[in-house]
C-alpha cells in the first residue's frame, strides 16, 4: 500500500526479493572465486590512518581560517572514505571470516581518525541492513516517519543531507534500540583515550579538524551521494542502484551496490569483475603467461609448476577489453548512475522525493538480529 501526502511518497509494501545470490552462484559457481579477504585492504587503511595521523600534526598550528578550509578539502574525504573502509571490515574482509575478532579489533583501530566510535554499533545494523533491507523496525537505513513528514521540501532536505550523520546516529536510538556490546564498550574506550591523547599532545585544532572532517565528508559532500543513490526510489520499483563513476577510486567500490548486495562477501576491490570486460592474466615465476576469461576462474596450472597461484585472492587482475565479465549481463540493463554530485541534486530539487521515498517491508517470521 502506497501512503502519499502532498509531495511525498511513502511506500510500505511487502515486494518479494529475488535471492540473486542463489540464482546467480547456480549460474556462475566461479563467483565463490571472488570471495575472501582482500589482501590490500588492511595496509591501505594502516596507510590512511597514518595519513590522517601527519595531517593531525600539520593542522595544530594552522589558523582556524586555513584549518576549516583543509577539513573540507581534505579531511572530510578522507574522514568518509574511512568509514567506507570500516563498511569493508564490517563484511570481513580484511582477514577473512576465520578471524572474525581480527576484523573487529582492526575496524576499531581504523575509526580512530573519525572522531566518533561507530564501528562496532555499525557493524550489528548493518548485517541488519544486508538481512533484511526495508525491514521496518529493523533497517535503521531508512529514515524515520518524522524525517519523511518533516524534510519534505527543497531547503528542508538540503538541511537534512547536511546534519545527515547526526540523523544515523541517532536513528538506530529510534528505531532499534540494541543492548551495548563489550566491544561497542571497548570501542568507545579506545576513541575517547584516543581523542583525548590528541588534545593533549596537540590541542584542539586536531580534534576540531577530526570531528569536522566527518560530519561535512557525511554530509553535504560529493562522496555522500552514495547515501541517497543506493536505496532511494528515484525510479519506481527499483530499490538498489549502482554508480559507477570515478569515486568508488576512493570509496572502496561502494557504488557498485547491487552487486554489493547480492554478494557482500565479495571485497570491493573485486566487485568490478561481475559486470565490467575482464581478464585475468598469471605470469608464474618461469615467466609462462596463463590467461583466464573472467567467464571461468579456474586456473590453469602446468604439471611442473606448483607455484602459480590457485585463487584470484593472488593474483593480480588485468582489466582489459572484449572479454564476458561474470554476470555481466544481469548487471548491465539495471539502471545506475554516473553522478553522486547529480544525485544530491536531484533529490534536493525533485519534489517528488524525499526521506519517504524508500521501500519499506513489514516483516514476518523469525527475525534473527546481531
Amino acid at each position: 500500500m502506497s501512503l502519499c501526502s502532498g509531495n511525498r511518497l511513502y511506500l510500505n509494501e511487502v515486494i518479494p526479493v529475488c535471492d540473486s545470490f542463489l540464482v546467480l552462484s547456480a549460474k556462475y559457481p566461479q563467483i565463490k572465486s571472488l570471495m575472501g579477504p582482500d589482501p590490500r585492504l588492511k595496509w591501505i587503511v594502516c596507510s590512511m590512518v597514518a595519513v590522517q595521523f601527519l595531517a593531525f600534526y600539520l593542522v595544530k598550528d594552522l589558523s582556524w581560517t586555513w584549518l576549516f578550509f583543509w577539513t573540507y578539502v581534505f579531511g572530510s574525504g578522507i574522514n568518509h572514505s574511512m568509514t567506507l573502509a570500516i563498511h569493508e571490515i564490517s563484511h570481513n574482509t580484511a582477514f577473512g571470516n576465520s578471524r572474525p575478532l581480527w576484523n573487529r579489533w582492526f575496524a576499531i583501530f581504523a575509526n580512530l581518525p573519525i572522531g566518533l566510535p561507530y564501528s562496532a554499533s555499525f557493524k550489528r545494523y548493518h548485517l541488519d541492513h544486508h538481512r533484511y533491507l526495508g525491514g521496518d523496525g529493523i533497517d535503521v537505513d531508512i529514515p524515520t516517519d518524522f524525517e519523511g513528514w518533516f524534510f519534505c521540501t527543497r531547503l528542508r532536505k538540503l538541511f537534512w543531507i547536511i546534519f545527515q550523520p547526526l540523523f544515523y546516529a541517532v536513528r538506530p536510538l529510534c528505531i532499534n534500540p540494541k543492548p551495548i556490546s563489550q566491544l561497542e564498550l571497548l570501542n568507545g574506550a579506545v576513541q575517547l583515550t584516543f581523542n583525548v591523547l590528541l588534545y593533549l599532545c596537540w590541542g584542539a585544532k586536531p580534534v576540531v579538524y577530526m570531528m569536522m572532517g566527518s560530519m561535512l565528508g557525511m554530509g553535504l559532500h560529493p562522496i555522500s551521494g552514495h547515501f541517497i543513490a543506493e536505496h532511494y526510489m528515484f525510479l519506481k520499483g527499483h530499490e538498489t542502484y549502482s554508480y559507477y563513476g570515478p569515486l568508488n577510486l576512493l570509496t572502496f567500490n561502494v557504488g557498485y551496490h547491487n552487486e554489493h548486495h547480492d554478494f557482500p562477501s565479495v571485497p570491493g576491490r573485486r566487485l568490478p569483475m561481475l559486470r565490467t570486460n575482464c581478464s585475468l592474466i598469471l605470469e608464474a615465476p618461469s615467466g609462462e603467461r596463463h590467461e583466464n576469461n573472467a567467464v571461468n576462474l579456474s586456473i590453469r596450472r602446468s604439471a611442473a609448476d606448483e607455484s602459480v597461484p590457485r585463487s584470484v585472492t593472488d593474483v593480480e587482475l588485468l582489466i582489459t577489453e572484449g572479454v564476458k565479465a561474470i554476470a555481466a549481463e544481469y548487471y548491465r540493463d539495471l539502471p545506475s548512475y554516473n553522478s553522486w554530485i547529480r544525485v544530491l541534486y536531484d533529490f534536493i530539487m525533485d519534489d517528488q522525493l524525499s526521506p519517504y521515498s524508500r521501500i519499506k517491508r513489514k516483516l514476518t517470521g523469525d527475525i534473527k538480529q546481531e
